[in-house]
């Protein structure tokens, strides 16, 4: 049973593909976020866990695009999770850089900024530590 539009996750517009979506505590708030990211038409989306179980208001960023997935985790080592974004390369015509949206102090996110400087066509994103310094 669906129970998003119940809990205040909504989808945008019932025309896009919602895909990658991740979960983690961006606001360091004790409750669980949940970052969604639509294929096309749509700008990617953090919802906001509460106590009650609901999803407050979302915060929008980054322009529509073609985005296919989300990876939470901590890129700056500032203890606050980031958001890295798999950018699509309109089926390889235009290929784009995976970009990295830092969250800050109150939970908001610095503007992204393009990873590996090398432009892919993503599809997803997974984040480990290769070299385990943390």
């Amino acid at each position: 049973q669906d129970v998003s539009m119940g809990r205040g996750i909504r989808s945008n517009d019932g025309h896009d593909k919602t895909s990658g979506p991740s979960i983690g505590d961006l606001n360091q708030d004790g409750y669980m976020d949940i970052v969604q990211c639509d294929h096309a038409r749509n700008p990617v989306r953090v919802f906001y866990g509460s106590a009650s179980g609901q999803f407050r208001p979302t915060l929008t960023f980054v322009s529509r695009g073609d985005r296919h997935g989300t990876a939470i985790g901590d890129i700056d080592g500032n203890n606050k999770l980031d958001i890295v974004l798999a950018v699509g390369g309109a089926q390889g015509i235009r290929p784009s850089n995976p970009r990295v949206e830092l969250t800050v102090r109150n939970g908001s996110l610095v503007p992204g900024q393009d990873l590996l400087g090398r432009p892919l066509r993503g599809v997803a994103v997974r984040l480990f530590d290769i070299d385990k310094d943390g």
